[in-house]
């Protein structure tokens, strides 16, 4: 039975809401006249709309047939003038009694209120079931089936003001929320969608389904979503076949273990495609003093097309209406959603590779928006594979993908090497992944067993992307990285000899020649932790080792993908399944209560996270906002606290430098999240948080500030913290262009902004991953260089902004960028 009476809550384009209580019987004529008598914005607009997950309210609808769940609200909308000429028209239903004038601010906020609808309104229904207040909903033009359709031209004068007519194309996406492109027929300049980033047109969606090769996708994408000229260059590889030599018979691991436990030492034989340093690599990895190296590449391979996509610049506002005009490029991630559906829709197996675990969570969202529309039969054919998700359903996925079940995959490079995936047509790359290496595995992905295949490296606005789209033959040209390995790394050594020892006893007598000097302080680890013992009264009794640990074969308990041992389970609370495994060192970055967190595209709230089994208990919500921590990180260096050094040089040809590399305790605390609203990115509130701080030991790399440096910088009224802070980040962004490394692999001093104490004067990077990886002393040696390959950027960059742009001081990973002095930067990088 009906309630007598309900609470609907409304809110208004500015962000104001309210709380209206009306009779269950009442309409929604009634709860306009209510909104008019008591809410200032109603009052200020008095023409205006009422709209519910998208669609407008009849105004004869009851308040009690409104399927409002906890958490949605109607949304107030002014009418939207045609033309400051025309006569305005009153919607049916309501009085056309004449209306004071209205005022410009009132004015511009109509005029823009179908800019902004569908950014701000909650989803549109999906159900068959929708009440019955949601049928009248907006009219939609979505082009027909086939190839890229194109307004239709007339005869008539271009014309202007109200004349123009916007056509939008909605799109339901998983969460059942509308999302409009629009475009203004006259001018053919596409509209802003500000949820999601869409720059595109109605025309720009492709429905036709007919079969196309690499090749003919080339030519598909230039004449349709690449049209504005985002291929800056196609790189044609041709084919090559292969050449064949007789190999030896492989050995089994017992057949070599038990060789070597007599005295035997047989050959081994490493292959690698994307390094520089083979040699030097497996003598390191293997603790091998004799490697012979052979460097004629026998294997074969198909043409590949490998084009180079660079997002389209459009102008927009910076600071809201009234700021300045800034040139920005469209979304990567929406340009890389729309090519990766136009791949699934056309018979291509594809791989949209991503940095991030987030960006791969993104692009899936996106993708399955798009195919809800063109192709709605496939949403369930493409998904995420990246690391962190359970054993089970990773092996379900590369099955299903090998079996052709799924069309296409957005991965990390989880699925860079080392996983058969079957044949693959076509790899998008979104943003540089850090190496050419890395960029040659995952294209390598596609064009198996000698076929034709296509490759598209779509860029970010950050400096290294922009640098390679515009110096297309820096990229091609460019030589494989060097590796890096840190075989001392205590984290990684740990895990190691435990299985080690589980498959032979070890002794510290003669494995010291494999595992190195630190070996009996980590045996002497290992055995607190419970995992080995020593037997006192055997021969050799004091140095041989035996695995007593808690795992049956602690092998299995290791990952391939991350350091770390200690993980946060996240289950869903409907069937209690487990979603996902989290590092310790990530977890409160991604699941805290309150939090939204992604899955396979679908959003889950963190219900609660019990700190002392490590889980986080989660359910599905349809959220119209997403949530990022407030956090910081203090980076304590370990026996860095010694003044200005004397200048080093360096035994190689690099520049002088004062630069230290040592051992750091990293610490970050947790101490709040902000709730962001999707449409525009607003902050809706902030909630505090309790979290317990997580600490690691790691490497960093750092120099000392100058006192003259602080006193010119604080002398013209600049923010110093801030510019040194900056001045890391510019560091940050060219050093993929002078060493193997990623994003993810080095971070930045980012200390507490309320901090009142004393902090270090320095620049200073540190290693990501725990124990370190050995990058640190790698970038010691080039720290001259990169102070003058940053401070290039910085002073070179054609941005007018004291924030920076991301061209030069700004990480999209890190929003506290958007407010760091860019002048700060170049007098301390100077």
């Amino acid at each position: 039975m009906a309630q007598e009476e309900r609470e609907l809550q409304v809110r208004a384009l500015d962000g104001r809401s309210t709380a209206v209580t009306l009779a269950a019987a009442a309409s929604v004529r009634d709860l306009k006249a209510a909104l008019r008598s008591s809410f200032p914005p109603a009052q200020i607009s008095h023409n205006f709309h009422l709209f519910l997950k998208g669609a407008k309210l009849r105004l004869d609808a009851e308040i009690d047939s409104l399927v409002v769940s906890h958490g949605e609200f109607i949304v107030l909308v002014p009418f939207t003038r045609k033309s400051a000429q025309s006569p305005q028209v009153a919607t049916p239903g309501e009085q056309q009694s004449a209306n004071p004038p209205i005022s410009p601010e009132v004015a511009a906020g109509a005029n823009s209120a179908w800019k902004d609808i569908m950014d701000d309104l909650s989803s549109i229904p999906s159900s068959p079931n929708a009440d019955a207040a949601s049928k009248d909903l907006y009219s939609s033009s979505i082009p027909c089936a086939g190839s890229y359709t194109e307004d239709a031209s007339t005869d008539k004068s271009p014309s202007t003001g109200s004349s123009r007519k916007r056509r939008k194309l909605c799109k339901e996406n998983g969460s059942g929320s509308m999302d409009t492109l629009g475009v203004d027929s006259a001018s053919e300049q596409p509209s802003m969608n500000k949820k999601n980033g869409f720059v595109k047109s109605a025309a720009s969606s492709c429905h036709d389904k007919h079969p196309l090769g690499p090749a003919e996708m080339v030519e598909h994408l230039k004449m349709g979503l690449g049209k504005d000229g985002q291929i800056v260059h196609i790189e044609e590889i041709p084919c090559r076949g292969a050449s064949y030599a007789e190999l030896p018979r492989h050995l089994s691991e017992a057949m070599k273990e038990a060789l070597q436990i007599y005295g035997s030492h047989p050959t081994f034989m490493f292959c690698t495609a994307t390094s520089a340093n083979p040699r030097e690599h497996v003598m390191e990895l293997a603790k091998l003093d004799n490697v012979e190296l052979i460097q004629k590449d026998g294997s074969p391979c198909g043409s590949k097309y490998f084009l180079l996509w660079n997002p389209p610049l459009h102008r927009t506002k910076e600071g809201g209406s009234k700021g300045s005009s800034v040139t920005r490029r469209s979304s990567p991630i929406v340009e890389v959603s729309y090519m990766f559906s136009e791949m699934v829709q056309h018979g291509l197996r594809c791989i949209a590779f991503c940095k991030t675990r987030k960006l791969c969570e993104l692009v899936l969202s996106y993708t399955r928006e798009i195919l809800e529309v063109t192709a709605k039969e496939l949403v369930d054919s493409i998904c995420v594979y990246r690391a962190g998700y359970i054993a089970e359903d990773r092996r379900k996925i590369e099955a299903d993908l090998f079996e052709g079940k799924l069309h296409g995959v957005a991965a990390t490079n989880a699925l860079e090497l080392g996983i058969d995936v079957g044949h693959i047509d076509a790899t998008l790359h979104l943003g540089f992944p850090g190496s050419v290496a890395s960029l040659w595995q995952q294209a390598g992905r596609s064009g198996r067993r000698a076929k034709q295949s296509l490759a598209i490296y779509v860029a970010f606005e950050g400096p290294l992307d922009q640098y390679f789209m515009k110096s297309p033959h820096k990229l091609f040209g460019r030589s494989i990285e060097h590796c890096q390995v840190d075989s001392h790394n205590p984290k990684v050594l740990e895990q190691h000899l435990a299985c080690a020892a589980y498959e032979h006893p070890i002794c510290l007598q003669y494995d010291e020649n494999h595992f190195g000097s630190s070996l009996d302080s980590i045996m002497t680890t290992l055995k607190e932790k419970g995992y080995l013992i020593n037997n006192p009264t055997g021969p050799f009794s004091s140095t041989m080792w035996n695995y007593i640990g808690p795992e049956k074969r602690p092998s299995q308990t290791v990952s391939i993908r991350a350091i770390e041992h200690d993980k946060y389970s996240v289950i869903d609370k409907l069937n209690n399944r487990l979603l996902e495994e989290i590092e310790e060192s990530k977890a409160f970055f991604q699941v805290y209560e309150g939090a939204i967190y992604m899955h396979q595209g679908v959003n889950y709230l963190v219900e609660e996270l019990d700190l002392s089994s490590r889980t986080a208990f989660c359910r599905k919500a349809d959220v119209k906002y997403y949530t990022k921590t407030r956090d910081y990180t203090d980076i304590n260096v370990i026996g860095g606290d010694f003044a200005y050094l004397p200048t080093v040089t360096c035994k190689t040809n690099c520049l002088k430098t004062t630069a230290q590399a040592n051992d750091c305790q990293v610490t970050t605390k947790w101490f709040g999240f902000h709730r962001i609203c999707k449409s525009g990115n607003k902050i809706l509130d902030s909630v505090e948080l309790s979290l317990p701080p997580y600490s690691y030991n790691s490497e960093a790399v750092w120099i000392r500030i100058p006192q003259s440096a602080k006193i010119a910088v604080e002398e013209r009224k600049l923010e110093f913290r801030g510019g040194s802070h900056a001045a890391s980040h510019a560091i940050l962004n060219i050093l993929p262009l002078h060493m193997m490394c990623s994003s993810s692999d080095l971070g930045t001093e980012c200390v507490n902004p309320h901090e009142t104490r004393g902090m270090p004067e320095r620049i200073l990077l540190y290693d990501k991953h725990p124990g370190g990886i050995g990058i640190a002393s790698k970038v010691k040696i080039l720290f001259g260089e990169l102070l003058l390959a940053a401070l290039e950027l910085v002073s070179t960059c054609s941005c007018t902004s004291d924030a920076g742009c991301p061209n030069c001081i700004q990480v999209s990973s890190n929003i506290i960028l958007n407010s760091l002095p860019r002048q700060n930067t170049y007098m301390l990088a100077s």
